[in-house]
């Protein structure tokens, strides 16, 4: 089965705007708060993954190793996270 065939004016008239067009779709500007939330999320992500990786390493080490360095990770953590927040509170009203 074939589809039906498109007159080339109407698929153009359908999919493509053109220039002072009413009907075309504007697309928004993104504002500093969407933009530091979409930040926010993929910092978050890689965190995760950072220390997903991070456990798998500590894993194979000595306890003593662990009990070191597993608190300096979560305060770097949490210092990264939270001069981030900090950053796009002063920047986006």
């Amino acid at each position: 089965m074939t589809a039906a065939p498109c007159r080339r004016s109407h698929c153009q008239r359908r999919w493509v705007a053109r220039a002072g067009d009413p009907g075309a779709i504007r697309l928004t500007t993104v504002s500093a708060e969407d933009k530091y939330a979409i930040a926010l999320g993929v910092l978050s992500i890689v965190l995760l993954a950072g220390g997903t990786v991070g456990a798998r390493v500590l894993s194979q080490s000595s306890p003593r190793i662990v009990r070191i360095v597993w608190p300096i990770v979560g305060v770097a953590t949490l210092a990264i996270f939270g001069s981030f927040v900090f950053i796009a509170r002063m920047n986006a009203h």
